[in-house]
């Protein structure tokens, strides 16, 4: 079954912010939200950050652009 709600974070160089943010994902209560990561490019360790997060959370998925 598809997930109902998706929750779409596009970053760009956010190690500063982006813990903040997975905080909030993680805290939703709806089971069957999913969260969709969108890299613009990052050259700092926002992706890192974001793989390690997953690794923990199954709920998302990550694009790269």
């Amino acid at each position: 079954m598809a997930p109902d709600i998706t929750v779409i974070v596009p970053y760009y160089n956010e190690r500063e912010t982006i813990r903040y943010t997975l905080e909030r994902v993680a805290a939703q209560t709806l089971p069957a939200a999913r969260a969709l990561f969108v890299n613009s490019s990052s050259t700092d360790d926002t992706p890192a950050i974001i793989d390690a997060w997953r690794s923990e959370e199954h709920t998302s998925e990550l694009q790269s652009h």
